[in-house]
């Protein structure tokens, strides 16, 4: 799984240098999330280690949170904080 995450954030990094713009939409697939949206969330779901893990966009109140369905871990890898300044930027945010 290691080799797997070292590969992505190879091509994440080589598509920033060579100027590919990407939504953040695109990013988060690269991380093996699938979307799922509503009126009042943006939600990024997929399954890591047999559970489900969440990276939500509360629109109203303009807040994130990433969630693990059986424990906690609020860890967020680089590429994740990636794609999610490039959400942020889109719903905007900043």
């Amino acid at each position: 799984m290691e080799d797997e995450d070292d590969l992505t954030d190879w091509l994440i990094d080589r598509e920033e240098c060579i100027g590919i713009e990407e939504t953040a939409d695109e990013m988060f697939e690269k991380l093996g999330y699938y979307k799922d949206f509503d009126e009042t969330t943006h939600e990024y779901r997929k399954e890591c280690d047999g559970d489900l893990v969440e990276i939500d966009f509360w629109l109203k109140e303009k807040t994130i949170s990433k969630n693990y369905y059986r424990e906690f871990m609020g860890y967020i890898t680089m590429q994740e904080l990636k794609a999610i300044n490039k959400k942020v930027e889109e719903l905007g945010w900043i």
